[in-house]
């Protein structure tokens, strides 16, 4: 399902003449140019640097408490007898993240943060990877705050190897706890999260929000992309039915003349904010009030000798460019069996396709992960 741009409406104070503040939201329609859309992207960072890890095989940069669980996670007391008899499957990982651009704001940050952990736990056939796509003023914090402390989380979890869909859930409903009763004003600040679990012979894809992962797979002599995730939108069947029933209305902006435009949005049934436009976040406590929830949505899938590749990416990635598109660009390239730079081709083409489209450029991030590669 393709996307077009997600974006909070984020509340700001500001002072009229007498002195006085008073809250504006800012509305960010998808497909206008209007100086709201540009504010509204204008508005997703203002805090932190993107993370970058230094290694794809661990987390050198994440806090002492995170190091001292990855020292737990070597013990093999977390992996159950006979796990390390299967052929160690040889992944390589390659990542890129690009900061988007505003007019309005030269010294933009980005908000996207990431994990590529291989070899999870101790485990040589476990690997995790993450993009975690922040909005609102504290978006960033967010999504380094998931980055961070989810890892932890898993590993503290002794049932993750055993029963890795309910510990993720278990986790994530934790972390989403963490995350609300944090420093940080979450009232109109969150994250989206997609996360991609390789244990043995299968994928076990976590999604919430807009972010979004695909598998590259060979059909015959055809490269077809299989969707990992899917976007929550609140528009979708389920989705408007349990926002609803919260107390939440969803509908998209309308114009002067009240035409509806951009994408179909989250509002409190009488009022006209938060103006979430996806049905599952991170944080956003006021928009969690009204039936937007941090529950993932969970995709299992059986590795097959045809699975070849797995991109997760951040929705400025996915913002102009398809599945199709995407499975078909690293297909080309996968003989060079190198997917770093693959990452890097990945956003440009991204980042061309923002500039052609729209003022302002969201943040970019790609993860690209070649299965059974020679190493």
């Amino acid at each position: 399902m393709d996307s077009k741009k997600i974006n909070h409406n984020v509340p700001r104070l500001h002072t009229n003449g007498s002195g006085t503040k008073k809250t504006e939201v800012i509305h960010s329609p998808v497909q206008s140019k209007s100086k709201a859309h540009n504010a509204a992207l204008d508005a997703k960072g203002k805090i932190a640097e993107p993370f970058m890890p230094k290694s794809p095989k661990n987390l050198s940069d994440a806090s002492k408490i995170q190091k001292s669980a990855h020292r737990r996670a070597s013990s093999t007391e977390l992996i159950p007898p006979g796990k390390h008899t299967q052929p160690r499957r040889k992944i390589k990982v390659g990542y890129f993240s690009k900061t988007g651009m505003s007019p309005d704001m030269p010294k933009k940050v980005n908000q996207d943060s990431m994990i590529a952990i291989e070899n999870f736990l101790g485990h040589p056939n476990c690997h995790l990877f993450g993009v975690f796509d922040g909005h609102g003023q504290y978006g960033k914090e967010i999504s380094s705050f998931i980055k961070d402390r989810l890892p932890v989380l898993f590993t503290n979890d002794n049932s993750f190897i055993q029963n890795p869909k309910q510990s993720i859930l278990t986790c994530v409903d934790r972390l989403q706890a963490e995350i609300l009763r944090s420093k940080f004003d979450t009232s109109f600040s969150g994250s989206t999260m997609v996360l991609v679990l390789i244990l043995d012979d299968i994928i076990i894809c976590a999604n919430v929000g807009d972010s979004r992962a695909v598998l590259g797979k060979i059909d015959g002599k055809k490269w077809v992309p299989l969707a990992l995730s899917r976007d929550h939108k609140p528009d979708l069947q389920d989705e408007r039915v349990r926002i609803q029933s919260h107390g939440g209305r969803v509908e998209a902006f309308t114009d002067d003349d009240g035409r509806p435009y951009g994408p179909p949005r989250v509002w409190i049934s009488n009022l006209d904010y938060p103006g979430i436009a996806m049905s599952r976040s991170l944080g956003d406590s006021v928009a969690a009030s009204i039936g937007v929830i941090s529950t993932p949505e969970i995709i299992e899938h059986n590795l097959q000798p045809c699975d070849k590749f797995i991109v997760l990416g951040s929705d400025g990635l996915f913002e102009f460019l398809s599945n199709n598109d995407i499975v078909r660009t690293t297909s080309t390239l996968a003989k060079t069996k190198d997917p770093d730079p693959i990452c890097h081709i990945l956003v440009r083409n991204a980042d061309e396709c923002w500039r052609k489209e729209e003022e302002s450029i969201d943040d970019i991030t790609c993860i690209c992960v070649f299965l059974d590669s020679d190493r």
